[in-house]
């Protein structure tokens, strides 16, 4: 999610997997049987574990839910390979799904093994020989764009998905939902998002109409942290990662998270979102509206989601110090209530 959450994480495997029954499981499906099994904790992500794998000349990631899991985590983990294999079908970049392991014993829940993918997420450093061209290293975002724009165009009723997701009402039901996920979450004495509610009363009274937007996979959580760069030029997506909060929704959601986050990372400026837009519109083939409203409800939802991960690290000491969570859950918050003021 950021460089806050991954002070949460550390190589610690103890727990994440059984290597004796991974290395079963693998013989099972045929993965260079009887060899070595290397694992490393892959840093990034705080809802679930990314577990690097590599296995005579092969490599994969296994992705299992966090030890304190989220409840309905096992079901998340099945979304995601139904999600990645149906994906298949389209020129989407994404990691190979491989296979779903219903076994508990293996890592402690559902989990699933993908293909490695080579490549760069750019929130944790640009590399050579991006970082010292300039011309190579303003394509980045705009790559970003146009795999997102890509995901957007997908139909996903031709992909057996109508049941992935309620995009009726979507809008609708967002301030409610996100309000309530919050109430949900332990509480904290004299700890509150001053001015949440007040963000949560403007998104309900400019909830935009149904001809401002139309349905489309939604990632969820699109940022330049889930984003794999492939590693030599030109600037173009190997694969976006982590579809933990993938459903049918509004695609305009995750371009406006996308554009908003690029902002504030430093990485880009409000001057760079007419052609991150443009971008975004010419691979989707679909009209943005002024996003004000969309830029608004992607910072009251991290907020939110962000607040969640500051109280489980809080209630879980082996996630590590969670101060810069909590302290970003409440800048969000403030970031939404200027987007309200525009």
């Amino acid at each position: 999610m950021s460089h806050a959450a991954t002070s949460l994480k550390s190589s610690d495997l103890e727990g994440l997997v059984d290597p004796e029954r991974l290395a079963r499981w693998l013989d099972e499906l045929g993965i260079a049987p009887g060899a070595a099994v290397r694992l490393d904790r892959i840093s990034g992500g705080v809802s679930n574990e990314s577990i690097g794998i590599e296995r005579g000349d092969q490599r994969f990631v296994l992705r299992r839910p966090a030890k304190r899991a989220l409840d309905g985590a096992d079901r998340g983990m099945r979304r995601e390979f139904r999600l990645l294999t149906a994906l298949d079908a389209t020129d989407v970049p994404h990691p190979r799904p491989v296979a779903l392991c219903e076994d508990p014993d293996v890592a402690g829940g559902v989990a699933y093994l993908m293909d490695f993918v080579e490549g760069f997420a750019p929130s944790f450093g640009i590399p050579e020989p991006f970082a010292s061209d300039r011309a190579l290293a303003r394509e980045i975002p705009l790559a970003a764009m146009s795999a997102l724009g890509t995901l957007a165009r997908v139909d996903w009723r031709d992909l057996g998905l109508s049941d992935f997701g309620k995009p009726e009402g979507f809008h609708d039901r967002q301030v409610a939902r996100w309000i309530r996920q919050l109430e949900a979450y332990e509480p904290i004495a004299e700890r509150s998002l001053e001015g949440l509610h007040d963000v949560g009363a403007w998104l309900d009274a400019h909830r935009p109409s149904d001809d401002d937007w139309a349905p489309g996979i939604m990632h969820g959580d699109y940022h330049e942290a889930n984003v794999f760069i492939a590693p030599d030029p030109p600037a173009r997506v190997a694969a976006i990662l982590d579809w933990e909060n993938s459903t049918i929704g509004d695609p305009l959601l995750d371009l406006a998270s996308f554009v908003r986050l690029h902002e504030s990372s430093g990485r880009g400026t409000p001057a760079d979102r007419p052609a991150l837009v443009a971008r975004w519109e010419a691979s989707s083939c679909r009209v943005a509206p002024d996003l004000q409203y969309w830029l608004t409800l992607s910072a009251f939802k991290l907020a939110i989601m962000v607040e969640g991960i500051y109280r489980r690290a809080m209630a879980d000491p082996t996630r590590g110090n969670a101060d810069a969570m909590g302290k970003a859950a409440r800048n969000l918050t403030h970031e939404a209530l200027e987007f309200t003021r525009d």
